[in-house]
């Protein structure tokens, strides 16, 4: 299957200050995700949930990025410690089923993949024939789990990050310009779109506006911004 990409509590005022601190390791893990270095991006998620046990999030994420270096089983541990937490993330619940399909275990994700259907109709009833071959970890069409999550939520921001993201994985530099420039629409102090809006234009040799993005994400306190500005915009 392909990788998948496929997105704090505050207990009292101390904890406050160390949540922001797993925030910020959370949103390196996130970009490191991005870039392949799913190694570094497992390094950041353990440190976030060092510091939050129950950041259900980073145990997602780091299933993630467990998942694309093929360690099934360990992202099966995250995704599950992730649903303990909150048993309604239907996302962890539909990145399970398709690890334990990569283990052959298809009842398990078909399971899996049915309850994440229940949770969110936007994940679609999964059939065995899918399951086999594949087809839910191409989201049944290239980017149609992500267009039907914009159709049923136009400002769904995390739709249009990750379907940015799978454009940008696939090449699709301009298509994923277009889903950042959104997400920056709905939210225009969000760091990663920047960063990833700017190294897509790059590829595009738009080198003027894409070092603009970056500049910009530093200044939104993006460090992966900082050393791609020293890389390509000097």
């Amino acid at each position: 299957m392909k990788n998948i990409f496929i997105l704090l509590f505050a207990w009292s005022i101390i904890s406050i200050g160390f949540s922001q601190t797993a925030k910020e390791y959370f949103d390196q893990g996130v970009i490191k995700n991005h870039d392949k270095d799913y190694k570094g991006a497992i390094d950041d998620f353990t440190k976030a949930i060092m510091i939050n046990s129950r950041y259900a999030d980073a145990y997602c994420y780091r299933g993630v990025s467990k998942h694309n270096l093929r360690d099934y089983q360990g992202a099966i541990s995250d995704y599950t410690k992730a649903i303990n937490i909150n048993p309604n993330y239907a996302i962890a619940y539909f990145n399970r089923g398709n690890a334990k399909a990569n283990l052959l275990n298809y009842d398990g994700a078909l399971s899996d993949l049915n309850k994440a259907k229940a949770i969110n109709p936007i994940y679609g009833v999964a059939t065995t024939q899918e399951v086999v071959s594949g087809g839910i970890g191409e989201y049944k069409g290239k980017y149609a789990y992500y267009d039907k999550a914009i159709e049923i939520n136009p400002n769904d921001i995390d739709a249009y990050f990750n379907r940015g993201n799978a454009k940008f994985q696939s090449q699709d530099y301009g298509g994923a310009i277009a889903d950042f420039t959104k997400v920056i629409f709905i939210n225009p102090k969000n760091a990663q779109a920047y960063y990833f809006r700017g190294k897509a234009k790059l590829f595009l040799e738009q080198k003027d506006s894409g070092c603009l993005d970056l500049k910009k994400a530093k200044e939104l306190g993006s460090e992966q911004a900082s050393d791609l500005i020293n890389q390509s915009c000097q």
